[in-house]
């Protein structure tokens, strides 16, 4: 197969063979079968193509077509699909050469400078934390010109975020069976001096059997580092997400540590009982200006059914001074626990008075009347218009003086003798003043005509 063969597809088999993503041998068979059924093939079929073989995803196909083969490897990861993105950088699917599982990788938005060797060492120290709701940090590197940072994949799961948003706050026996799992997870993690901090709900995936998983692990780690994951703009990125951030972080967002985990925990258990963030808006020197000097408003007004001891661990939680808050995770833990309870409902589903009403059936439409029952509608009355405004309104037509009652407009006048009247407004006075000035500019027309011989 030589470069003429290949006719406009040149460029594409090229990108495919310098990213490895598909093996040699395997590509050069599918394009040799391709251009035999497809002479002078466009760029395009030859994508849709492989598609069809099940050798490219459909991400992968349109990644290539728009030159950008460079995401589509990272380290040992073949990127299949994106997952999603965010201020901290876009997530995509992959599947690792080296053991063929499937992970979260993460792209960072800035290339900054990432300190490989500490951060392979702080997935090593995850290896060692075992807890169900734990997701471990698993990977870092640097492909092309993006650092990534890697998890294993979670299936088969929702955001709590997302089920707050859609179905409402949840019982506060459940409230507290989540925040439970969660202090259990990160106690864990600060035993081996690894923070979460960025700890919110869009971290935490909500599994149908109730269990809560904990995503981003290791990321607030590294931002502790003196040369951070993100060293170029990274912490204004920070700046997109306040809603459970700890009032010391306000300065630094580094500064949070496991005390900061758990004010933000309190957050996230205050956002399930009531449906709601403590501080609302959009603003992050508002809220972070809010979690400094403000009090939530109180948990009762939202949640009239949760138990005055559990408000008073989440209010030591959200303490504003970190020393006035529990010691660690684990005296949270016993605090919370006589609270929990799984509710009997099915999974994600919240107290029946936070769920949306069931839509009520359509009634059927009323038959139209036969058509003889039909009644002309009644004229609209006019109303008499204000004072002042008059003139406009519609004016009737006016008819032709000439014109007989009953005649239609544009038909022929009867050749009837009209009266001759003087137009109102002129007197008898001004038409012999109009008459002496014609006289007059004829006589001085005619002198100059004899002066002029």
């Amino acid at each position: 197969m030589t470069t003429a063969d290949l006719g406009d597809c040149e460029w594409l088999v090229r990108d495919l063979q310098t990213s490895n993503l598909v093996e040699r041998g395997q590509l050069d068979q599918l394009v040799t079968e391709f251009l035999r059924q497809t002479p002078r093939g466009e760029p395009a079929q030859l994508v849709d193509f492989l598609v069809s073989q099940r050798v490219l995803t459909k991400f992968q196909a349109d990644s290539l077509l728009q030159g950008k083969k460079d995401i589509l490897v990272l380290g040992p990861y073949c990127i299949t699909d994106m997952i999603g993105f965010g201020s901290m950088g876009t997530v995509y699917k992959g599947q690792s050469k080296v053991d063929k599982q499937w992970y979260a990788v993460k792209v960072l938005p800035n290339r900054g400078v990432l300190k490989l060797r500490n951060a392979k060492q702080i997935a090593r120290d995850f290896k060692q934390v075992k807890h169900p709701s734990v997701v471990p940090f698993a990977d870092a590197g640097a492909g092309g010109s993006n650092n990534y940072l890697a998890w294993p994949f979670v299936e088969g799961g929702v955001t709590l975020e997302k089920i707050i948003e859609q179905r409402g706050r949840v019982s506060p026996g459940l409230a507290a069976y989540y925040a439970t799992q969660i202090a259990e997870g990160l106690a864990m993690c600060h035993e081996k001096e690894l923070v979460h901090g960025l700890l919110k709900p869009t971290n935490l995936m909500l599994k149908s059997d109730h269990t809560i998983l904990i995503l981003d692990m290791g990321l607030g780690t590294l931002l502790g580092q003196e040369e951070s994951v993100i060293h170029t703009g990274g912490l204004a990125n920070l700046a997109a997400s306040a809603d459970c951030s700890a009032p010391e972080t306000a300065i630094d967002p580094t500064a949070g540590g496991p005390l900061g985990d758990q004010y933000s925990l309190g957050c996230i258990l205050y956002y399930c009982l009531t449906g709601q963030y403590p501080f609302e808006g959009d603003n992050y020197v508002s809220k972070m200006m809010a979690h400094q000097t403000k009090q939530a408003p109180p948990v009762k007004a939202k949640a009239p059914d949760a138990p005055d001891g559990l408000i008073e661990v989440l209010q030591r939680m959200m303490a504003k001074k970190p020393a006035d808050r529990y010691e660690s995770l684990f005296h949270v833990v016993a605090a919370i626990r006589p609270f929990a309870k799984v509710d009997t409902a099915p999974a994600f589903s919240p107290r029946a008075a936070a769920a949306p009403a069931p839509p009520k059936p359509e009634a059927p439409a009323p038959k139209p009347p036969p058509k003889a029952a039909l009644a002309r509608p009644e004229p609209t009355p006019v109303r008499p218009p204000p004072p002042g405004r008059e003139l406009l309104q519609p004016q009737p037509e006016l008819k032709p003086p000439w014109m007989k009652p009953g005649a239609e407009p544009g038909t022929a006048p009867e050749q009837q003798p009209q009266p001759t009247a003087t137009p109102a407004g002129v007197s008898w006075q001004m038409i012999v003043l109009g008459l002496l000035l014609v006289v007059v500019g004829a006589l001085v027309g005619g002198l100059v005509m004899m002066l002029l011989k």
